[in-house]
């Protein structure tokens, strides 16, 4: 029997407000798929985090117009 995987592929712009985007989606699934609070907040700051270091140089040079977050 084939697994049924489930793909997300979202792509965020630089700023700010996508940081709390990202975690709030990230938050409902993880919820969604069963895990306590603290998992849950553990998933929701490692988001933050990944979400923060994908942006270059925090908003410094360079320009970049979007961040991806592919799961």
């Amino acid at each position: 029997m084939a697994e049924d995987n489930k793909h997300l592929e979202v792509v965020l712009d630089t700023q700010v407000e996508s940081v709390n985007l990202a975690e709030e989606m990230c938050l409902r699934v993880a919820e969604s798929a069963g895990f306590d609070e603290e998992m849950c907040y553990r998933i929701g700051m490692s988001v933050r985090e990944g979400v923060i270091n994908a942006f270059p140089e925090h908003f410094g040079a360079g320009h970049f117009s979007d961040a991806g977050v592919y799961g």
